[in-house]
């Protein structure tokens, strides 16, 4: 058997992690994840080994009930159990309040509307997205938004190679045009 060397799925395995990692770094309280149906589940066992890590809640919302063992089934083999909520993630929003983690699966219908919904922690929060989302939203696979805090002095390591995009709450709430191109 010979080893290939494979690009592609290096970066999402990196990509991954970063996600993960970012949520520990971070130090997050409350994690919220969006899954679609088909979807991987690499990205949420990241995010539940960084809740065990921090102490949080971490939520998924898949959006139907024939999604539930889709995703559960995965996760429950890694032996994680995340909360699970089932709905349409731009409605399920409202009832989630303080969120600072949130990854949202770009494969939504309306992906701009479920970070207008979402009811960030006041003490700021990460966006990240699931997959390279640019013809949708200005943010490309990899790029961290911070929402409602000052990041400048956290992310001053020259060894950082994050890309950030500091905003407000209320360029989320009060200007969606922002995310449309």
């Amino acid at each position: 058997m010979k080893l290939i060397w494979s690009p592609e799925n290096a970066t999402k395995a990196y990509m991954d992690t970063v996600r993960s990692s970012l949520a520990a770094w971070w130090n997050a309280e409350f994690i919220v994840e969006t899954w679609s149906q088909g979807g991987v589940t690499a990205t949420s066992i990241g995010l539940e080994i960084a809740s065990c890590h921090t102490c949080c809640l971490h939520v998924c919302v898949v959006p139907a009930e024939q999604s539930i063992a889709e995703f559960v089934t995965p996760m429950k083999k890694a032996g994680m159990t995340p909360e699970v909520l089932v709905g349409e993630p731009e409605e399920m929003m409202a009832g989630l309040v303080g969120i600072d983690f949130l990854v949202v699966d770009s494969k939504l219908k309306d992906f701009a509307r479920v970070l207008r919904q979402a009811r960030l922690s006041p003490r700021g929060a990460v966006l990240c997205a699931r997959m390279p989302i640019q013809e949708v939203l200005l943010v490309s696979d990899g790029e961290v938004w911070i929402v409602g805090q000052d990041v400048s002095t956290s992310l001053r390591s020259p060894n950082r190679k994050i890309k950030t995009k500091k905003l407000d709450q209320d360029v989320l709430t009060h200007n969606p045009e922002h995310f449309s191109i």
